[in-house]
């Protein structure tokens, strides 16, 4: 990929952001092929450069990532550019709850643990948690994703360029000016979820997914069984399904 040189880049400034870039994509793809992170074209993550928002494309998914899969903003105006080596497909639906957040990172997840916490009441139980590292952390009422939600993260009024917002049967958002925090956050916030559900004998049932993996073993896929039919969801009612789920199911139901 290219970055535009500036006048007061050295050599040392660009290597230095396309090390970040390089690792912001190597980590996004590690989220990509755990299940429990990311499921099908969900989540998305974005970077930000000199004013401008790297962020992972619409409809691409986060084990295929790399800067063809990137759309750039002009963080100012929201507006799509269109650079050498980048995608020119629309940005993530996300965007603007990047452009809310100005952490140079922001990795936002469909982590269903997480997820079924808030579905069955327990996202304050989570928040009190992960509190116990001194991160700030906040859960956010249900909003439809897009421009809705990203007004509820503006509405937030927080100048903190780090911490977690739990989004309320939907996922989360993680953000930081470094990785490595992303990272830390985002391991703690497992641990602690798993701790609660072992606690309330929770335990994630994914049975209506069958796995498949690939050639090469990169990554696994979930998909629903072919033969599933509407009688047959009588059989999974005592089932927490999560968003993506829902929208694969859509057809069927």
């Amino acid at each position: 990929m290219k970055f535009n040189i500036l006048e007061k880049d050295s050599w040392e400034t660009l290597i230095l952001k396309i090390k970040d870039f390089n690792h912001y994509i190597k980590l996004t793809k590690k989220y990509g092929k755990d299940i429990f992170y990311i499921q099908g074209g969900g989540g998305n993550t974005s970077i930000k450069f000199e004013n401008k928002l790297y962020i992972k494309s619409s409809g691409t998914k986060f084990r295929e990532a790399g800067s063809d899969k990137i759309s750039v903003l002009d963080q100012a105006s929201g507006s799509q550019l269109y650079e050498p080596d980048f995608s020119n497909l629309k940005p993530s639906m996300e965007f603007g709850l990047h452009l809310e957040i100005k952490s140079q990172y922001v990795f936002h997840l469909h982590c269903l643990r997480s997820v079924i916490l808030s579905v069955v009441g327990k996202g304050n139980e989570l928040v009190d948690e992960i509190r116990k590292f001194n991160i700030d952390c906040k859960i956010l009422d249900y909003h439809t994703p897009g421009k809705d939600l990203a007004y509820a993260v503006r509405n937030l009024n927080s100048s903190l360029r780090k911490g977690i917002i739990i989004l309320q049967n939907h996922g989360i958002i993680v953000f930081s000016d470094k990785l490595k925090e992303i990272e830390i956050m985002i391991a703690l916030l497992e641990k602690a979820a798993n701790k609660i559900l072992l606690n309330l004998n929770y335990e994630y049932d994914s049975k209506i997914l069958v796995k498949k993996p690939t050639q090469n073993n990169s990554h696994s896929v979930f998909r629903l069984p072919k033969d599933i039919n509407v009688s047959e969801l009588e059989n999974y009612k005592n089932y927490l399904f999560m968003p993506d789920q829902i929208i694969f199911l859509s057809g069927k139901i």
